[in-house]
């Protein structure tokens, strides 16, 4: 698939990722300071102290699965201070690779054969559904009331079970890690795209493994549409006559 038919076919994923970072933004209403939320409880404290801890880590790992009414995904890749670059992996086959650095980010459909800018967005709104866990302005802690489940066994190691009473319910594990302190394992919650649920697992780890990420070397330009063709959503040229012989043509 060539990036100019991806970014087409890509359209109305843009707006669904930026409709689901939005979602995790609005989770938790709109009061700034942590004293105008709920009530900081001991549960509480531990999930704004994961998410202290993780804006500080330099880098992290991190995969998200992804099941919505339209069809499944599975976003993974490195996020740093510096930037990200990830894949995305959907249910129809289609898969493209992602940098986004600052406000510049760039997309390759062919295997980082070639890349283009990605000018609707997209990777960004991914990047932002990805670390929306820990964004502060996400106000995650603001969920519900949590509940210590306690403690498990995940992945070989020992994790926090925290819980907080939405429906259904969300459900984070902190992990201990040496110099940085709790942090998110993994994430699990439904919100909402449209009425319908769309489901989220998350998983971090390799916590401030030194990763790289630079822009491409090369950067093609945007593909233009081939004249004559016509873009989703347009309408066509008012006035346009039916070819002779046609449909409603009156006769002589």
């Amino acid at each position: 698939m060539t990036p100019k038919a991806f970014t087409r076919r890509a359209l109305a994923r843009v707006a669904l990722a930026a409709a689901l970072a939005s979602a995790f933004s609005a989770c938790g209403g709109t009061a700034a300071p942590e004293q105008q939320g709920p009530p900081v409880t001991e549960e509480r404290r531990l999930v704004l102290d994961a998410i202290d801890h993780m804006n500080k880590l330099q880098s992290v790992h991190a995969k998200v699965d992804i099941a919505a009414p339209n069809g499944s995904s599975v976003i993974e890749g490195d996020f740093s201070g510096r930037g990200s670059k990830f894949k995305i992996d959907r249910s129809d086959k289609t898969s493209a690779t992602h940098i986004v650095i600052g406000s510049d980010a760039f997309i390759s459909t062919d295997g980082e054969k070639t890349w283009q800018r990605d000018e609707n967005g997209y990777g960004a709104s991914l990047q932002r559904v990805t670390i929306a866990p820990f964004n502060r302005q996400a106000k995650f802690d603001e969920r519900g009331e949590w509940k210590n489940l306690g403690v498990e066994t995940v992945d070989g190691k020992q994790v926090t079970h925290l819980q907080a009473a939405t429906d259904p319910p969300t459900d984070i594990w902190l992990v201990d890690v040496p110099d940085i302190g709790q942090v998110m394992q993994k994430v699990h919650l439904v919100t909402q795209q449209e009425g319908k649920n769309v489901e989220f697992k998350i998983a971090y780890g390799d916590y401030n493994k030194p990763v790289e990420i630079k822009a491409p070397a090369e950067v093609k330009p945007t593909e233009a549409a081939p004249e004559g063709e016509k873009k989703e959503g347009e309408k066509k040229p008012e006035g346009e006559k039916k070819p002779e012989g046609g449909k409603g043509q009156k006769k002589p």
